[in-house]
């Protein structure tokens, strides 16, 4: 039977952690989420160097080539990690942001109520989902330690969306092979990962009365995961409104073959532009 490795297709250069560094004094911080890798940051990371801002685009440990391994991390790994690259980057520059997509929103709401950056952006923030099976995660995964995704549909192996899919995951897998099949249908993911996610989710929730600094919130108007009005009822969690708008667009913000992806990085370097002179003047 062949041997199926996630991690082997998150060796290029693009799925590593990034950092530039710009002439402006100014810093971002920016946190991907679940699966993700620091690929789907990188299109707000271009845009920012390019006005002279200097970025991390942090690798959550247990993601990209460690994605075989991440069940072995926490989100106490995760927030620490972030913790960390944050601090290092207060230390060289007068000001910091945070951005972060998803989980990664979750994750810079935690660390933005500890640490007092001068923004936070949020793209799609995860805080929690509607499903009741979400809620029973902490019983669950005592129970059912363990499931097995691709057993919860019927995969279609001729449909080449599908195949593309699984390949940018598992590159050549041969998917003709019953085997191979077999093996993909039995891939098992830890419930107690996702978990590790609701708790990321629960952690920014309770942090977001402490967040301080300026925050904008950005929302996919057709985003089946993390849906609008769930958004919506984020807002009131924070002592200060966030600024919120909603665009045209699925989870996936930061795709930059999106028809609404201009829009997205206008509302994002508009409201840079708008709370630096604001601070400035301050």
């Amino acid at each position: 039977m062949q041997t199926i490795s996630f991690g082997r297709a998150f060796e290029a250069e693009q799925f590593r952690r990034y950092q530039a560094t710009g002439t402006t004094g100014r810093a971002w911080l920016l946190i991907h989420g679940f699966p993700g890798t620091p690929a789907e940051m990188r299109p707000i990371a271009d845009a920012l160097t390019t006005q002279g801002d200097s970025v991390d685009c942090l690798l959550l440990p247990g993601f990209g080539p460690e994605i075989d391994r991440i069940n072995d991390y926490t989100v106490e790994d995760w927030l620490s990690a972030a913790r960390e690259a944050f601090t290092a980057l207060q230390a060289a520059h007068s000001q910091v942001g945070l951005i972060g997509l998803s989980m990664g929103g979750a994750l810079s709401v935690k660390l933005a109520a500890e640490v007092r950056p001068q923004m936070l952006i949020l793209l799609a923030p995860f805080w929690q989902l509607e499903h009741v099976l979400w809620r029973a995660l902490p019983v669950l995964r005592h129970v059912v330690p363990q499931f097995k995704p691709f057993r919860l549909f019927k995969p279609d192996w001729n449909d080449p969306k599908f195949r593309e899919s699984v390949n940018n995951f598992m590159p050549g897998a041969d998917l003709q092979d019953a085997a191979t099949r077999e093996a993909i249908l039995n891939f098992s993911v830890p419930v107690r990962l996702f978990d590790q996610i609701r708790r990321a989710g629960l952690m920014g929730a309770e942090a977001a009365p402490q967040v301080t600094c300026s925050t904008l919130i950005i929302q996919g108007q057709d985003d089946e995961l993390v849906r609008p009005h769930v958004t919506r009822a984020y807002l009131n969690l924070f002592r200060s409104a966030p600024q919120y708008v909603e665009l045209p667009g699925p989870h996936t913000l930061t795709d930059v073959t999106l028809p609404g992806w201009p829009a997205i990085l206008q509302e994002i370097q508009h409201f840079i532009a708008e709370k630096s002179l604001e601070q400035s003047h301050a």
